[in-house]
């Protein structure tokens, strides 16, 4: 639920100061320049609530193949869980 400048701090905050915290930190921390190499784009505006959020977050997550090995995200929800084999398959 945080503004994207909040929650960029706080990944920007983790990858100086605790890189153990998530995927991301510990991966900028020991393989990049976070401020040369990271990059943010908005894919969807107007999100209404917090559950439309998670959902399209678990969506692009599955879409794109964002879990390991190809990707970082490792805490998606039951969306992404039950979804992320079937776009694998397609794709």
């Amino acid at each position: 639920g945080d503004t994207i400048g909040v929650r960029m701090g706080k990944h920007r905050y983790d990858i100086r100061k605790r890189p153990q915290n998530n995927e991301l930190a510990a991966h900028f921390h020991d393989h990049h320049d976070h401020e040369k190499d990271m990059e943010v784009f908005v894919i969807k505006e107007n999100i209404k609530n917090g559950a439309e959020r998670t959902f399209f977050e678990d969506r692009i997550i599955c879409q794109l193949q964002t879990r390991p090995p190809t990707g970082l995200n490792t805490d998606i929800k039951a969306y992404a869980k039950e979804v992320y084999s079937i776009w694998k398959s397609v794709t």
